[in-house]
C-alpha cells in the first residue's frame, strides 16, 4: 500500500499582559492567564476535542490503515494539565491505541536551535521526559519549531541522537526535485533523515480550504484525494503536515472541514492508500539521496525561511536579548527566573511582531490579542527589562554573600556578572 505520513502540531502561548513601563520592578506578572484560558476554551471546545473524537472513530474503523503523529510543546501541555486536564486525558486514549506517535521538540516551542545550542539540548531533554511521563514514548523522530531546518540544525539534533527529522517541501531545497521521497542531509561524522513535507497539499487543507476566491473552492474530498494519489507520480510516498487547530478553529465546523477530512481518509484507504507515521516511513523506505540544506528553513508561507520570526529589527533585538538573559539565568540557581525565561522563548512572541504584510493583515487578530506587532514589542521589552532588574538583584545578593563591594563606576550589569560569579 502506498503511504501517507499525516503529522499534526499543537503549540499554545502564554499570552502576554500589556506590561507597561510602570510595572518593571514591581510586577512579574508578564503573563494574562485569563485571556490564555479563554482563547484556548475556545479552541478545545471547537477543534481539539472533536477532533480528537473523529481521529479515534477512525483508528477504531481503520486500525492499522490509520496512523498520525502529533508534536505538542511541552508549554502546551503544562497549560492542559494545569487547567484543561480532560486534553491530556483525551490525548491519553489515542495514544493508548498504537497508531499514535508523538515526535520530539523544543519545550517551549522556542527558536534556541538558532540561538543557544545548550538551551536546545535543555529543552529537548525536557520535552522528550514529559511525552515518556504522560505517553510512555520516547520520541525517536524530531520536530523543530516552526520547521526551522538547517544544515546546523541537523547536527545538533543528530548530537541529542535523533536520526530523523521533519522539515519541508520547499522549491530552494528541492530544486526540481519531489518532497515526495525520503531524503538524507549529509553531516561532519553522520546522516540524518529527512522528511519533507508536501507543501502543496498542507497548504489546500490549511490555507485554502476555506477561501471562496481559490479556483477548487470548495475543495471536495475525491478531488484531493485525486491529487494525492497523483503525487505518488512523483514518489513512493507523502507527508502532510497540519497545525491542529485548523479544523474547527480556523476553518469552522460549518465549513464542513470535519467531513470533508473524515471523507478523504475513507476515500483514501479504499483506493488503497495507508496512513502511517513518520518511524515506519524511516523503517520501510531508504533515501533518495542528499540534500544539502546551508542556510535556515521553515514553514512560513512568505519566504520559506526564518524571516517571519527574525526578520525585523524588532524581533532580532528582542531575541538576541533575551536569550543574553539567558544565559546569565543559566549561571544562577533560580528556578522561578528559568521558568520566566524560558515560556517567554516561543516563538509565537517573535511572530507577533512580524510586520510583513502576509502576518500583519491576515494573522495577527488569530494569534495576539494585541492590535499590532508594535504594541507586542513594546510589552515583550519591557518584559526583558523586569527580567534584566530581577536577575541584577540576584548578583547583588550573590554579592553580598561573598562580602564584596564594587565602587559606583564599576556597576554596570557585565561587572556585576563577572564579580558575582568568581
Amino acid at each position: 500500500m502506498k503511504p501517507i505520513s499525516l503529522y499534526f502540531q499543537i503549540h499554545e502561548t502564554l499570552e502576554l499582559n500589556n506590561y507597561n513601563i510602570f510595572d518593571i520592578g514591581f510586577s512579574e506578572k508578564y503573563f494574562n492567564i485569563e485571556k490564555t484560558k479563554e482563547i484556548l476554551r475556545n479552541k478545545i471546545d471547537q477543534s481539539y476535542i472533536p477532533m480528537n473524537t473523529l481521529l479515534l472513530k477512525l483508528i477504531k474503523e481503520n486500525k492499522t490503515n490509520f496512523n498520525i503523529a502529533f508534536s505538542i510543546s511541552g508549554t502546551t501541555l503544562d497549560i492542559f494539565e494545569k487547567y484543561f486536564p480532560e486534553m491530556i486525558e483525551s490525548f491519553i486514549e489515542l495514544s493508548k491505541t498504537g497508531n499514535v506517535e508523538f515526535l520530539a521538540e523544543t519545550y517551549n516551542h522556542s527558536l534556541s536551535s538558532l540561538f543557544s545550542k545548550s538551551e536546545f539540548e535543555k529543552q529537548v531533554v525536557m520535552h522528550q521526559k514529559k511525552i515518556q511521563l504522560l505517553f510512555n514514548q520516547k520520541p525517536k523522530v524530531f520536530r523543530n519549531s516552526e520547521l526551522l531546518y538547517s544544515n546546523e540544525i541537523g547536527e545538533l539534533v543528530s548530537s541529542l541522537g535523533f536520526k530523523s527529522i521533519l522539515a519541508q517541501g520547499i522549491n530552494s531545497v528541492l530544486k526540481f526535485k519531489s518532497s515526495n521521497h525520503l531524503y538524507h542531509t549529509e553531516l561532519k561524522n553522520d546522516s540524518i533523515n529527512l522528511l519533507l513535507g508536501n507543501k502543496e497539499l498542507s497548504l489546500d487543507i490549511q490555507n485554502n480550504f476555506g477561501d471562496s476566491s481559490w479556483d477548487h473552492y470548495p475543495l471536495q474530498a475525491p478531488t484531493y484525494v485525486k491529487w494525492i494519489k497523483e503525487s505518488f507520480n512523483s514518489g513512493e510516498l507523502v507527508n502532510i503536515w497540519l497545525d491542529y487547530e485548523t479544523f474547527g478553529f480556523t476553518h469552522k465546523k460549518e465549513s464542513g472541514i470535519f467531513d470533508f477530512f473524515e471523507h478523504v481518509i475513507t476515500n483514501s484507504i479504499d483506493e488503497g492508500l495507508e496512513f502511517t507515521n513518520p518511524s515506519k516511513i524511516i523503517e520501510n523506505h531508504s533515501t533518495k539521496g542528499a540534500i544539502d540544506i546551508p542556510t535556515t528553513i521553515s514553514w512560513s508561507n512568505t519566504f520559506d525561511d526564518a524571516h517571519s520570526w527574525i526578520g525585523n529589527s524588532m524581533q532580532k533585538q528582542s531575541a538576541a536579548e533575551l536569550y543574553e538573559l539567558g544565559s546569565m539565568i543559566s549561571e544562577l540557581d533560580d528556578s522561578k527566573l528559568t521558568q520566566s525565561f524560558r515560556e517567554l522563548t516561543n516563538s509565537q512572541y517573535f511572530y507577533n511582531m512580524c510586520t510583513h504584510l502576509d502576518t500583519t493583515y491576515s494573522f495577527h487578530g488569530n494569534f495576539s490579542h494585541h492590535e499590532n506587532p508594535y504594541e507586542n514589542y513594546i510589552y515583550f521589552m519591557n518584559i526583558l527589562r523586569d527580567l534584566a532588574s530581577r536577575i541584577r538583584v540576584k548578583y547583588n545578593l550573590l554579592l553580598e554573600k561573598k562580602g564584596t563591594t564594587i565602587s559606583s563606576n564599576e556597576t554596570s550589569f557585565e561587572k556585576l556578572r563577572t564579580i558575582a560569579m568568581k
